[in-house]
């Protein structure tokens, strides 16, 4: 085969001004440390040191009465589905990396009263998104949550999940 033909030159495309191809360019990019191998004394001293680097105050325990934080309360959740035969509904997938959702009407009237103060699919997400879940859109993973430090089996990793600040929710100066 001549290979004289072919140019070592990248390829443009019409939409945009990208050698990167358009599937490529699609793609979400995540940074990811994998806490699967980690002691526990290991995450606590990279949680504090993390929260210092950023200039982020420690956290100080639950605010607003809330006792147990969402993400301890989604791993007894799914723990708890497990044991008592729930796992068509909702479920860790076989690498425990993350969680799937299979049926998510029978998931807001089976699962979520006995977990959760909520009772609409929508504000469970939410909640999902402010504590920096991502939700998988391709693979065989599709439809699935993960968060890198909410593995199963490594609930003290939950602990150091931080919900996100929402803006305009901070008590109002008087001036």
């Amino acid at each position: 085969m001549n290979h004289s033909n072919f140019t070592s030159q990248p390829l443009h495309y019409d939409d945009q001004e990208s050698e990167i191809p358009l599937e490529i360019r699609l793609k979400k990019q995540h940074n990811y440390f994998d806490f699967a191998n980690i002691s526990p004394s290991q995450v606590v001293s990279a949680f504090v040191q993390e929260t210092e680097t950023q200039g982020c105050n420690k956290r100080k325990g639950p605010r607003g009465g809330v006792t147990v934080p969402f993400p301890c309360k989604l791993q007894m959740m799914l723990n708890g589905v497990e044991s008592s035969g729930l796992s068509h509904i909702v479920s860790w997938q076989p690498h425990g990396r993350c969680f799937v959702v299979h049926k998510p009407k029978e998931f807001v009237e089976r699962v979520m009263p006995h977990y959760f103060n909520q009772t609409k699919m929508t504000s469970f997400q939410r909640q999902l998104n402010l504590y920096g879940f991502n939700r998988l859109t391709v693979g065989r993973d599709r439809g699935g949550y993960y968060h890198s430090m909410f593995l199963r089996g490594r609930e003290f990793l939950a602990k150091c999940i931080l919900r996100t600040r929402v803006k305009g929710t901070g008590g109002v100066k008087a001036q």
